[in-house]
């Protein structure tokens, strides 16, 4: 039993030193080809404004369903039940309303201003210097904020898997991330996130099933639950 283990852990490091390999090698591939593009500014930072809808979903798919929506998440629809499923059901709607709506409309203005950043935008769009200021302050504090969330996740997931400390965990997935994503730039972080999210929706789908056959169907599901805590079913968030 012990020596299954002591494999079982083996094969995680493994698996998880290819996976850290794999994306060095994309980040640095890329690098490489955004070299030779005539602006180096526009190619970092955009991917040269010439990704693909596909890429683009995947990317901001992969960047909503993060650390937040697959250990957070769950965790917090476990205590409070469906009411909390039902409110992350409107990052769909959301999904929607930025790509759809809005993303083409400042993709187009965007390249008409020749702005990289939201902030470059809102500074060609308004011409003031606080609005400069408040966007970029609060891009910085909200950023953090988001981003500490899918720090902790993302090493609490390398400690789950591999058995390495939390600390150690950690370290491997910042210092990960901050190569790749200085190296590889936006494409970079766009071929990733489109690898991973769809590892995410195949994932997903095959769990849901799962989950359904092995709860003996729907109904039962939502019956455990009702006999468990009546609160857990109800749409309202309490």
């Amino acid at each position: 039993m012990r020596r299954r283990v002591i494999i079982d852990e083996c094969n995680s490091k493994l698996t998880l030193f290819i996976s850290v390999g794999l994306i060095f090698i994309i980040g640095l591939l890329v690098s490489k080809a955004s070299d030779n593009k005539s602006s180096f500014i526009e190619e970092y930072y955009l991917g040269g404004r010439q990704l693909g809808g596909f890429v683009l979903a995947m990317t901001m798919t992969a960047t909503y369903g993060s650390a937040s929506s697959f250990i957070g998440g769950p965790g917090v629809a476990y205590n409070e039940g469906l009411g909390w499923v039902l409110l992350s059901v409107t990052q769909v709607a959301t999904g929607y309303f930025t790509l759809m709506i809005l993303g083409k409309r400042f993709a187009i203005i965007a390249k008409k201003y020749k702005a990289i950043t939201m902030v470059d935008f809102l500074k060609e769009r308004y011409q003031s210097k606080w609005v400069v200021f408040l966007s970029s302050f609060s891009i910085i504090i909200f950023l953090f904020s988001a981003m500490a969330a899918q720090w902790i996740g993302g090493g609490r997931l390398i400690e789950s898997i591999t058995g390495l400390s939390y600390h150690s965990a950690l370290l491997i997935f910042v210092i990960t991330v901050s190569l790749y994503v200085t190296f590889g730039g936006f494409r970079a972080v766009t071929l990733t996130d489109s690898i991973q999210g769809s590892i995410m929706l195949i994932g997903t789908i095959i769990l849901l099933v799962s989950i359904i056959i092995s709860g003996g169907g729907i109904s039962p599901i939502m019956a455990d639950l009702q006999s468990e805590n009546p609160n857990l079913i109800t749409p309202i968030w309490s």
